[in-house]
């Protein structure tokens, strides 16, 4: 079995993160929408900002979202 990130060679390779795997992000996945309905209720919202980095945060790292993956001239990342 092959080292995570490395390759049969023992070459870097890339690996993709799995935020959806994270203990964190499931329970900001599954209780941010109830926190907004909440507060939505209650005639108050977070600061855009707050909502932003929410919003960003649960995109970050998803393939439906789109990616992008980099390398330098010399190979390495």
């Amino acid at each position: 079995m092959l080292s995570p990130g490395k390759d049969a060679l023992n070459q870097v390779t890339y690996e993709r993160h799995r935020p959806e795997q994270t203990l964190l992000y499931q329970l900001v996945e599954k209780h941010y929408p109830a926190l907004i309905v909440q507060l939505d209720a209650q005639g108050k919202s977070l600061p855009i900002h707050v909502h932003q980095e929410f919003e960003a945060y649960l995109k970050c790292g998803r393939l439906e979202h789109g990616f992008l993956r980099e390398f330098n001239q010399q190979g390495r990342h």
